[in-house]
């Protein structure tokens, strides 16, 4: 028959019998079907699928046992890599390893002209880290960034977490910064964020000059940024201060330091500005733009008159206008009576 069994077969003569048995023997491996369990394992280096091959003759029946079956892998490793054993009541079996590598790892068995293909996923693990990317290293303060600022997540072993479903928020070391997603108010991952999400730049602002980190945190992971160094803004205060004390007719020195619109020190600043007053008889200092030293200058100015008087330093339609003043005499000096004689 096309079964594979043993048939026994019976003779009879008068009172007299004998018996003798046949087998069917099953033919050659025609077809060989692969399986693996589970179809998904960790790229840890050490999670496990059980691979099956099943192989039957032309007409279902299971190969003979031994028959020799052949194993290979595209990606994780089995015992051997090809993979030799052979079958008992039809089916071999192999373990393939993963490797640390999420990607999919494609299986072959051959026995004799018979072949198999099946497939094992090897899956991200815990999400252990976050990657900061695209954030610029230069900016201006109050200015939205430009581009785009990448998040990526990964387990251990540097795969994308393709599957991370968490929420994450930003922080910045600038108390003044503007942050599109907060501690209050996280980005949730989508499954077709498939581990990465970009965040447009323009929902970035720092405003407090110097060196500045913005970082990614899910609260218990956290991924910062390089140094971005944020520059002053434009101009947007002039402040003077000057001796308790003026005597009138001395020089005393006028110190004005430039600030921007967010209080930063304009250290790029470099006048010129323009001192007025309100002593006409006031020597008033000028600003050729040279001198200036991290958005500060000193000024000697001189009041001519007693009293109480104000001055105002200027630039670019930004004015400082101190308090008003009040100008002692010079005692050690004598104004004497001019005597015209004949």
């Amino acid at each position: 028959s096309t079964t594979a069994q043993t048939a026994t077969i019976t003779a009879t003569a008068g009172s007299a019998q004998g018996t003798t048995t046949v087998t069917f023997a099953p033919g050659p491996p025609v077809t060989l079907t692969l399986t693996a369990s589970p179809t998904a394992i960790t790229a840890d280096g050490t999670s496990t699928a059980t691979i099956t091959a099943t192989v039957t003759d032309q007409y279902g029946n299971a190969v003979a046992d031994g028959t020799v079956v052949t194993f290979t892998a595209s990606a994780g490793s089995l015992p051997g890599n090809p993979y030799t054993t052979t079958t008992s009541s039809g089916q071999a079996t192999a373990v393939l390893t993963a490797s640390t590598t999420a990607q999919t790892a494609i299986i072959t068995a051959t026995a004799g002209s018979a072949q198999g293909t099946t497939t094992v996923t090897f899956r991200p693990g815990s999400a252990v880290s976050f990657e900061l990317s695209g954030y610029p290293t230069q900016v201006t303060a109050g200015q939205p960034w430009s581009g785009v600022i990448t998040v990526t997540v990964r387990d251990a072993w540097g795969n994308v977490k393709d599957d991370f479903t968490g929420t994450v928020y930003f922080v910045a070391d600038d108390p003044q910064a503007t942050l599109p997603y907060t501690v209050g108010l996280p980005y949730t991952f989508t499954p077709g964020d498939a581990g990465r999400h970009t965040f447009d730049g323009s929902g970035f602002v720092l405003r407090t000059a110097g060196e500045r980190h913005l970082s990614v945190t899910d609260g218990t992971i956290t991924a910062t940024s390089g140094t971005i160094n944020v520059g002053p803004a434009a101009l947007g205060r002039l402040e003077a201060t000057w001796p308790v004390t003026w005597t009138v007719g001395v020089p005393f020195s006028v110190t004005v330091t430039a600030y921007d619109l967010f209080g930063n020190r304009k250290t790029d600043f470099s006048g010129p500005v323009t001192f007025t007053a309100t002593d006409p008889q006031a020597t008033l200092p000028t600003d050729d733009g040279s001198g200036w030293a991290d958005g500060r200058k000193s000024f000697d100015l001189t009041f001519g008159t007693t009293g109480s008087h104000r001055f105002s330093v200027a630039s670019g339609g930004i004015t400082f206008t101190s308090p008003p003043i009040a100008l002692v005499a010079d005692q050690y000096r004598v104004f004497l009576p001019l005597v015209v004689r004949p």
